[in-house]
């Protein structure tokens, strides 16, 4: 009973914790790159950002907890739809920015796996 919720509390910190240090972190990057970007962002854009962003948390940690590492291209595949007119204006900026979050969900996911490992 107790490796059982070791493994779910293992597994929260995967998704919750990882969700908003890597969104912290993405945050002060971004800003430390490109400072203007906070004016330019209005409350609304902002907030369906952060849910954009806990789902691909979400998924990209599911995907690497599952092992399937081909699927994260589909959120690649997905942004770049959403997005293609943004990325033409500030492409080198939606770059970093989605490779800085895809890398921190990978990250927690691959470090959830370990640690899920290390109790067996």
């Amino acid at each position: 009973m107790i490796v059982f919720i070791l493994k779910v509390v293992i597994i929260g910190f995967g998704y919750i914790a990882g969700y908003f240090i890597g969104s912290f972190l993405l945050k002060r990057i971004l800003l430390f790159v490109d400072p203007s970007i906070k004016k330019e962002i209005n409350p609304e854009i902002r907030r369906i950002g952060s849910w954009i962003g806990a789902c691909e948390h979400f998924l990209i940690v599911t995907f690497v907890l599952m092992k399937e590492y081909t699927a994260i291209g589909l959120i690649f595949a997905a942004k770049e739809i959403v997005r293609s007119k943004k990325i033409e204006e500030k492409a080198s900026y939606y770059l970093l920015g989605t490779l800085l979050s895809v890398s921190f969900a990978i990250l927690f996911g691959v470090l959830t796996c370990e640690l899920l490992k290390l109790i067996g």
